[in-house]
Parts: structure tokens; sequence; C-alpha cells
């Protein structure tokens, strides 16, 4: 009888474990991390800055990569940072990028789906911009003076007769007194 009585404490102990072990194994199932994003951040000739929006808690990230539509991808870095930069691309080609999130506890890592293709184009030069290119020789700019207003527009003024000590502004109007030879304008003769 006491070996009957043994068998039933090994079964339920055995039962026991197992039931927690389910629920040990439950817990690591919800803590898969969630799908991730990525985007291009910058191209050059041979590199390409890529950056992963983080979702949720997570360890690290693996960064695949093809370089062909029907090609197999490749592991190229498992990493910690949300920022990567992919080098030694040639400048002609397409590249397809993935990444999934990875989630360590101990000894077990979870990994997560796989973010959506991400497609980074040829290298195309930038081309110049419309600013023209600054000369050897500066341009004369022109600032406001004291009297002048620098919110009065462009337009000329009208030219004021001799008479101009009846305007109210006379200190825009040259002073009639002076002599035709210092302002340096030739005299009809």
């Amino acid at each position: 009888m006491r070996e009957k009585v043994y068998h039933y404490g090994t079964m339920l102990v055995l039962l026991l474990a197992l039931v927690i072990g389910m629920l040990g194994t439950a817990k690591a199932d919800a803590a898969v991390p969630a799908k991730p994003s990525v985007s291009l951040t910058k191209r050059t000739k041979t590199t390409a800055a890529i950056k992963i929006k983080k979702k949720g808690k997570v360890s690290g990230y693996q960064v695949y990569m093809k370089s062909s539509k029907s090609g197999k991808y490749q592991l190229i870095m498992g990493m910690k940072t949300s920022t990567y930069t992919i080098k030694k691309l040639k400048a002609n080609k397409t590249y397809y990028v993935k990444v999934r999130a990875f989630r360590t506890r101990g000894y077990h890592i979870t990994f997560g789906k796989y973010s959506s293709v991400l497609k980074i184009k040829p290298y195309k030069k930038p081309e110049p911009s419309q600013t023209p290119e600054p000369s050897d020789s500066p341009e004369p700019s022109v600032s406001p003076g004291p009297s002048m207003d620098p919110n009065a527009s462009a337009s000329p003024e009208p030219f004021v007769g001799p008479d101009a000590s009846s305007s109210p502004d006379s200190s825009a109007v040259p002073d009639a007194s002076a002599s035709p030879e210092a302002s340096g304008t030739p005299q009809p003769a």
C-alpha cells in the first residue's frame, strides 16, 4: 500500500511541475517583443544609416540584409542600439533590409516579428542647390542710413525744386545755397 501512496505522491509532484512549467513558458511567450519599424536616415555612396523605432521592452535588434529581390537575407549585425550604419555598399545597387527585436531573460532569448522590408535605393549624387555661388569680389550692400526708414518702400522720391525751405522735410533736399562747384555737378554755360 505504501508503494501506491508513493506513486500517487510522485505523480502529483510531476503534475505540479508540469503546470508550473507551462505557466513559466506562458509568461515568456507574453514577453515577445513587438514588431519594430525601420527607416532610412541617410544614404551615401558606400553607407546607409538606419533608425529603428523602439516599441516596448527589448534587449536589442538583429539587422538582416540582402542585395537582390530573390536573394536570401543574411544577418549582418546584432546590436543594442536603435541606430546602425551599414557599410561597404555599392553606389548603383539596391539593398533590402529588415529588422527584428529580441528580448533576453537569463539564457532564454525571445525573438519578435520582422519589420516591414526597407528598400535602400541606389545612391544618387545630390543636385547642386539653386543658390548662386559666392564670387571672389563681394557685391556692395546697401544699408539704411540714419535718415532712411528700413520699412519704407524702395520707390524713388519726387524731385523737389529750389524753394525746398517751405517743405516740412528740408533735411532730405540738398541745400540750395551750396555752390555748384562744391557739389561736383557741371553747370550749363
